[in-house]
């Protein structure tokens, strides 16, 4: 299931958007097809006694989990973005608090987490690996911080270790955000729902296969939307629509 979905994710949003619902509406024509070929005349009469109305229920079943699901990647989308602002606000403000002659070290320190950050860490961290220079750097500031340099005052120490514990955080709010990702069993329970509304729909309309195939058309589509809709933000770094690394990449250039 991760492999299917990470491989349409890596199309065109345009292409990826058809494909799904093609795909979907595909698996809705094919299930009328099997239906109309293998059923009996038996079970041909007991899908005349299904109640509609279960059809519907099923439908709106699939839209409630998919309103979730949407709710919930757009939601992770949002805070991603935040995380990423204030990561880069908090970097902004600690390379103005220090004067470059006083410390020559610490803005290019900065300009190299930075760096780290855009260069290697965007794509490794939505493998849940962080960059280790990127660590090795902010590392290297605590340090600095702690150790002092000529002219460092108590408040410039405290207001820079204020800095940093902002950074850590919106760091570790970023890594966290790039692995929050729907995983396959909840994809699974959505592929399943999907499938026993278009399934039951066949049956429904067993008796006019033209109608069958063009209901299963109009959920196909609708269901593909609401699919596309979850999958084009799932990866709220990597992904079609996703969070852009232009406030850090800002800083990655020396000034």
């Amino acid at each position: 299931m991760g492999a299917a979905i990470h491989f349409v994710q890596g199309l065109p949003i345009v292409l990826m958007a058809l494909t799904i619902v093609v795909a979907v509406v595909a698996v809705g024509w094919l299930l009328v097809s099997l239906v109309g070929r293998f059923s009996s005349a038996r079970l041909r009469k007991a899908y005349l006694d299904l109640p509609p109305v279960l059809c519907g229920a099923l439908m709106a079943g699939q839209a409630i989990l998919c309103a979730v699901l949407m709710s919930s990647v757009w939601k992770d989308l949002g805070s991603a973005h935040q995380s990423v602002l204030q990561e880069a606000r908090a970097l902004s403000f600690a390379a103005k608090l220090v004067d470059e002659k006083s410390n020559p070290e610490w803005r290019p320190a900065i300009t190299a987490y930075a760096r780290a950050i855009v260069q290697r860490e965007w794509e490794s961290m939505s493998k849940g690996a962080e960059d280790a220079e990127a660590r090795t750097t902010l590392d290297r500031m605590h340090t600095m911080v702690i150790n002092g340099w000529p002219g460092q005052s108590a408040s410039l120490r405290s207001a820079l270790g204020t800095a940093l514990q902002e950074i850590e955080v919106a760091r570790q709010n970023r890594l966290m955000a790039a692995i929050d990702f729907i995983p396959d069993e909840v994809w699974l329970s959505v592929v399943i729902s999907a499938l026993a509304v278009l399934a039951f729909s066949s049956m429904l309309l067993s008796h006019v296969p033209g109608t069958a195939r063009i209901t299963v058309t109009m959920y196909g589509i609708v269901i593909g939307i609401m699919w596309f809709s979850v999958i084009a933000v799932d990866r709220p770094f990597t992904g079609k629509i996703s969070v852009s690394n232009a406030p850090i990449a800002r800083l990655a250039t020396p000034p």
